[in-house]
C-alpha cells in the first residue's frame, strides 16, 4: 500500500498534524474569549450588587434621618402651638416694615464710598396654616459665604417645620453651623496641607519669600474659612415672643408705660467681651478676661458667639491669644428668651449692630438714655406722623440715622479730622432695621 501510494504517507501524517494544531489553537482562542466574557459578566454583576447594596444603605440612612427629624420636629415638649390664644391659625401676620442701608466710609467734604458688599440678610415667614410668625436677621462678616448659608438653611428649616420648640431652635443654630463647616472642609484640609509644607516656626516674611505660592494660596483660602455671622430669630406666637440669638444683632421691644412714656426691653443678648457672663464662660476655658477686654475682641472676632467663624472654634489653637484655651472659645449655642406680650407692647425691632453703633457714635443723647431708646423714639415719631404708612417706618428711621451719622463726621472732621467724634464716625457698617407692630393683639 505504501508503495502504491507513491510514498505519500508522510505527507498525510503531516497534514493531519497541522490540522490538529490549527484546531487546538482555535479551541484555545475560543476558551480565552469565553473566559474574558465570564470575567466581564462577573464584574458587571459585582458592580450591580454594590450599587444595590449602596442604594439599600442610603435608603436605611434616609429612613433613619427622617425618623430622627420627625422626632425633633414633633417633640413631646410643649410647643409654641400649645400657647395659642390670640393669634389663631389663618390670621394674617403682624405688619412689618424693613430697610437695609449699605456700609460707607466718609471723606471730608466728599462723596462717601462703600467698603464691601452688603452682608446683612433677613427674612419673615408667615404661613396662614401655621399659628406663628417668624422674623430673623443675620449680620455677616468676613464675606457673604457664611451668612448666605445660614440665611438659606434656617429659613428653609423654619418654613418646613410644622411646630417648633425652644430646644429645636437651639439645635437648629448648632446644626446650621455644622453644615457650614462641612461645606468648607475641603478648604480647611487644603490649608492644613499648605501649612505643613512650610517649616514650623518660620517667620512670615521668610515664608513669603521661600514659599510664595503656598503663602499666596493661604491668603486666598482665609476668607473662605474665616467667615461667620450673627443671628437673631424671633417667633411671634399668640401672646408670646420667643427669641434665640448669637452675636450682637438685637431684638428690642418698645412698650408704653402707665404714665404714657415709652421704654425699651432688649430681648436678645450681646455676645462680646463687654458681656460679663461671656467673660466668665471664657475664663473657665483658661482665658484671661482682662486681656480680652483690653483687646476688645475674641482673637480675630468681635463676637464671642456666632455661626461660623472657624478660627475661634475648630481652629482656635492656631490663634496665639486663644491657643491655650481648654476648649473652643467660640460657640453657636444661642441665648434664648421668652416674654409675654400685653397691651403695653407697641413694636418689636430687630437691628444689626450697624444701627445702634451708628447712633452711639453720632447721637450724644445715646450716652444717657441708650441707643435702643433713641431708636424707639425715632420709630414712634414716624409711626405717629399723620398719613405715614407703616411699611415706610424703617426706611425713614434709617435715613435719619444715616444723616445724623454723616453730619456728625463732617462737622467734627472739618474742625479736627482726628477728633474722637470724627474718628468714631469715619465709617459706618451695614444697617438693617425691621419693625413689627405688636399693638392691637
Amino acid at each position: 500500500l505504501y508503495q502504491n501510494m507513491g510514498g505519500k504517507s508522510s505527507d498525510i501524517e503531516s497534514d493531519a498534524h497541522q490540522a490538529n494544531r490549527r484546531g487546538s489553537t482555535s479551541s484555545f482562542v475560543t476558551r480565552f474569549f469565553v473566559l474574558i466574557f465570564k470575567c466581564l459578566c462577573c464584574y458587571c454583576l459585582c458592580l450591580f450588587g454594590i450599587q444595590c447594596c449602596k442604594r439599600i444603605w442610603e435608603s436605611l440612612l434616609s429612613c433613619y434621618s427622617i425618623k430622627r427629624n420627625k422626632s425633633k420636629q414633633y417633640n413631646p415638649v410643649p410647643t409654641w402651638d400649645d400657647d395659642i390664644e390670640l393669634h389663631k391659625s389663618g390670621q394674617r401676620g403682624h405688619d412689618l416694615s424693613s430697610c437695609t442701608v449699605e456700609n460707607v466710609r466718609y471723606k471730608v467734604g466728599g462723596t462717601p464710598n462703600g467698603e464691601h458688599d452688603n452682608e446683612d440678610r433677613w427674612f419673615e415667614t408667615h404661613d396662614v396654616s401655621k399659628p406663628y410668625q417668624v422674623v430673623a436677621l443675620f449680620d455677616g462678616h468676613d464675606g457673604p459665604r457664611a451668612v448666605d448659608h445660614v440665611h438659606k438653611y434656617i429659613k428653609n428649616e423654619l418654613e418646613r417645620a410644622r411646630s417648633v420648640t425652644l430646644t429645636t431652635l437651639q439645635d437648629l443654630f448648632v446644626e446650621t453651623e455644622t453644615g457650614f463647616f462641612e461645606n468648607i472642609r475641603i478648604y480647611v484640609e487644603e490649608k492644613q496641607k499648605l501649612q505643613d509644607a512650610i517649616p514650623p516656626g518660620m517667620k512670615s516674611y521668610q515664608a513669603s519669600q521661600q514659599y510664595p505660592r503656598e503663602v499666596a494660596r493661604l491668603q486666598e483660602l482665609e476668607p473662605l474659612i474665616s467667615g461667620g455671622c450673627t443671628a437673631v430669630v424671633v417667633v411671634v406666637c399668640g401672646n408670646k415672643l420667643y427669641v434665640a440669638n448669637v452675636g450682637d444683632s438685637r431684638a428690642v421691644v418698645v412698650r408704653q408705660t402707665p404714665n404714657g412714656a415709652f421704654e425699651t426691653l432688649q430681648l436678645s443678648t450681646d455676645h462680646d467681651v463687654k458681656n460679663e457672663e461671656e467673660l466668665k464662660r471664657l475664663e473657665k476655658l483658661g482665658l484671661d478676661p482682662q486681656v480680652l477686654k483690653r483687646a476688645g475682641r475674641l482673637g480675630p472676632q468681635e463676637n464671642t458667639r456666632s455661626i461660623g467663624d472657624y478660627n475661634i472654634k475648630k481652629g482656635y489653637q492656631s490663634v496665639d491669644v486663644l491657643s491655650h484655651a481648654s476648649g473652643p472659645p467660640g460657640t453657636a449655642e444661642p441665648s434664648v428668651n421668652t416674654v409675654d406680650i400685653d397691651d403695653s407692647f407697641l413694636y418689636l425691632m430687630l437691628m444689626s449692630d450697624g444701627v445702634y453703633k451708628s447712633i452711639e457714635a453720632a447721637v450724644d443723647e445715646a450716652q444717657t438714655i441708650g441707643a435702643n431708646q433713641v431708636l424707639a423714639n425715632m420709630v414712634h415719631t414716624y409711626a405717629q406722623t399723620p398719613g405715614a404708612e407703616f411699611s415706610s417706618i424703617a426706611q425713614s428711621t434709617l435715613d435719619q440715622v444715616a444723616h445724623l451719622h454723616e453730619e456728625a463726621f463732617q462737622t467734627s472732621a472739618q474742625q479736627d479730622v482726628k477728633s474722637p467724634k470724627a474718628t468714631a464716625c469715619r465709617k459706618r457698617d451695614d444697617m438693617t432695621l425691621i419693625v413689627c407692630s405688636l399693638s392691637g393683639m
